[in-house]
């Protein structure tokens, strides 16, 4: 949990100094809930394990809450 938070903050630093956000969340998403969302898209998406885990993360998260233009 510790992990998913650190990655969730880093990308948060990013939107905080300007980068346009790739990630929507409701405000009231969990760390576990996004823990969740992590865990799903790695099951539902093996053939990419081998890639960065902060990446992947990323990705899960952009892909189950996009951010609408």
């Amino acid at each position: 949990m510790t992990y998913v938070a650190g990655v969730f903050d880093s990308h948060r630093a990013f939107v905080n100094r300007g980068v346009p956000p790739s990630i929507c969340m409701p405000r009231d998403v969990t760390v576990g809930q996004t823990a969740d969302v992590a865990c799903k898209y790695l099951a539902d998406n093996p053939q990419g394990r081998h890639l960065l885990a902060a990446s992947l993360f990323i990705t899960a998260l952009e892909a189950a809450f996009p951010c609408r233009n």
